[in-house]
């Protein structure tokens, strides 16, 4: 009898780590909805938009070149 309860506590522990690392991992993955975006290259109009800090460029072209800095 002590043999099966321990190896339900065993199970019931199992099962709480496992759950709590499902939880962990889904919230560090996001939704994957487009709110969930970092950046948008719009080729029509020659821009990048990184959207964790506000920053729009109209420098498409010398972005994808490597260019970061001017």
């Amino acid at each position: 009898a002590m043999a099966v309860l321990a190896a339900r506590i065993v199970q019931a522990e199992q099962e709480r780590r496992a759950a709590e690392v499902s939880d962990t991992r889904r919230n560090l993955l996001g939704s994957g909805d487009r709110s969930d975006r970092i950046r948008t290259y719009n080729y029509p109009q020659g821009r990048v938009s990184d959207h964790r800090i506000n920053l729009t460029i109209y420098r498409l072209n010398e972005v994808m070149e490597g260019d970061l800095q001017s």
